[in-house]
């Protein structure tokens, strides 16, 4: 007697053809979508942070927790990338450890360009603040001294050529970290 396949065979080859072809059309779709929603930040922070200098306050904060300190604190030095700098001094308030940018701000708040010297003394403003708010628990894991950026920004205060609203911020910075 010679076996005859009958339909069940049949449609069960192509359940199984279907719902392989549903899985292989499933996997394409992740992976594409992994491509797209990943953007540049895997590839190149300094492209992220760039494009992030326009970003609201929270999407830059996410950008920021999603690169990590170093690649901010790294922009923060960037003397000929303005864009990129721009964006690594507004991130700046948005760092684990954002003591560790108070030098690299006072830098710039000390310089010359009218857009990133008022915006990082504003921003230093805003991280003096909070680490006056928080105390020494905020420091104390960063091996940053607060003496420094206090000569620093007592020095700006008093600086003649500086802009008051620089030098005001400067202050006020200066007297929180002396608490």
């Amino acid at each position: 007697m010679r076996f005859r396949p009958g339909p069940l065979p049949g449609m069960a080859l192509a359940m199984v053809t279907r719902c392989g072809l549903v899985l292989c059309l499933a996997a394409a779709i992740a992976l594409a979508a992994q491509q797209v929603f990943a953007g540049p930040s895997t590839q190149d922070p300094s492209a992220a942070l760039r494009a992030a200098a326009d970003a609201d306050d929270l999407a830059l904060a996410a950008l920021v927790a999603q690169l990590g300190d170093d690649a901010v604190l790294s922009a923060l030095t960037q003397h000929e990338d303005v864009s990129l700098r721009l964006a690594a001094v507004r991130g700046a308030a948005y760092l684990r450890t954002s003591a560790l940018a108070l030098p690299a701000l006072i830098e710039i708040a000390s310089g010359r360009d009218p857009d990133l010297a008022p915006l990082a003394a504003r921003r230093v403003r805003a991280v003096s603040q909070a680490i006056a708010l928080e105390g020494q628990r905020r420091v104390e894991g960063e091996v940053l001294s607060l003496d420094e950026p206090r000569k620093a920004l007592n020095a700006l205060a008093e600086a003649e050529g500086t802009r008051a609203d620089i030098r005001i911020a400067a202050g006020e910075a200066a007297a929180l970290l002396a608490r």
